[in-house]
């Protein structure tokens, strides 16, 4: 059974409460997202890092690039647009910066050849790497993103995408996303932020001298439940997603994405009056939920619960060592050209 506690969340939520700072060391971190360097949610981080008193550099999508998980943005040869302007307006500070790339302009007749688009999350990060030159972050953190990424919905992230991408180039990284259907009862982008700061600080302290933030390629994905929060669980991504969302064939032969709602717990237990008892029971703890028959190791079932989810990725898309064994036995006959 995976651990859990609430002392995280009621040390920010409290700390807030108080108008009180937790204790802050002074970390070097670069700051990314996939919903541009306007958009509320990685400005509200900003902020709340800043507060806590560490060094941080925003490096983001000069315009929105969700769902573009580790893709890039430019071709060899080409230069990256860096300022403090997004598409949607400057930024607040100077150290908030926004990226783009050129592009073919596809307008006929146009006059310019090249336009600038947006670069992706995973581009904007490595840009703010390359700017930092020798002296690399202690952290990235990628988000706030507007939107949960539960599940299998994390492999197609851009958020997910820049957290994955930085561990690889040898940086410690958190995934942040703020579930857009909190609600009044559910947490705030600010208390989402106030939480990140509170794992930021926790890593740190429980970090030996000389020691990097979290182990070699090892990243957080952290996200909120919709509605109150019930503490904090540590998950697995798992294999399915909280959204049910899709490509769906229509009736004249095409096909249209589909948004059919969300999984809940009802989903989950196939059982509404049980999931509504759970539901509307605070008291209800991970044990309760095991005893319904609800996967307390899973990410999307955590998140139905209503935890805050803490799932540790490392990146590597290896499968184990069972299943390496089982396909190296089933394709023992196979050989390549001859040899």
């Amino acid at each position: 059974m995976p651990s859990f506690t609430l002392k995280p969340l009621r040390l920010a939520l409290a700390t807030a409460a108080m108008g009180l700072a937790l204790p802050a060391w002074s970390l070097d971190i670069l700051v990314t997202n996939d919903d541009s360097c306007n958009a509320e949610g990685i400005n509200v981080l900003m902020d709340a890092l800043e507060a806590a008193g560490h060094n941080v550099t925003m490096y983001a999508p000069a315009g929105e690039q969700s769902g573009r998980s580790g893709a890039v943005s430019t071709d060899i040869g080409q230069s990256y647009g860096i300022s403090n302007v997004g598409f949607h307006g400057p930024t607040s500070a100077g150290n908030r910066f926004c990226v783009r790339v050129p592009a073919a302009n596809p307008a006929e007749g146009a006059e310019d050849e090249f336009i600038t688009i947006s670069a992706t999350p995973k581009d904007s990060m490595l840009v703010g790497l390359a700017r930092l030159g020798d002296t690399p972050p202690d952290l990235v953190i990628s988000g706030m993103n507007d939107g949960q990424n539960i599940g299998t919905t994390a492999t197609s992230s851009g958020t997910v995408g820049a957290a994955i991408a930085a561990i690889l180039e040898g940086v410690p990284a958190i995934a942040v996303s703020h579930n857009r259907f909190s609600g009044s009862e559910g947490m705030s982008r600010e208390a989402l932020a106030d939480l990140v700061v509170d794992v930021v600080a926790t890593l740190e302290a429980a970090r030996n001298d000389g020691e990097p933030l979290m182990p070699e390629l090892t990243a957080l994905n952290i996200n909120n439940p919709a509605g109150p929060v019930r503490g904090i669980a540590y998950t697995s991504l798992g294999s399915r997603s909280d959204i049910l969302l899709g490509p769906t064939a229509n009736d004249s032969g095409g096909v249209d994405v589909s948004f059919n709602g969300l999984v809940t717990l009802s989903t989950l237990l196939g059982d509404a009056a049980l999931a509504e008892e759970l539901a509307n029971n605070p008291a209800a703890d991970l044990e309760d939920f095991a005893a319904a028959g609800l996967d307390i190791t899973d990410e999307t079932s955590m998140s139905a619960a209503g935890y805050v989810t803490i799932t540790t990725m490392d990146g590597d898309f290896t499968a184990g060592l069972r299943k390496r064994e089982l396909m190296q036995l089933k394709l023992r006959e196979l050989s390549a050209g001859g040899q």
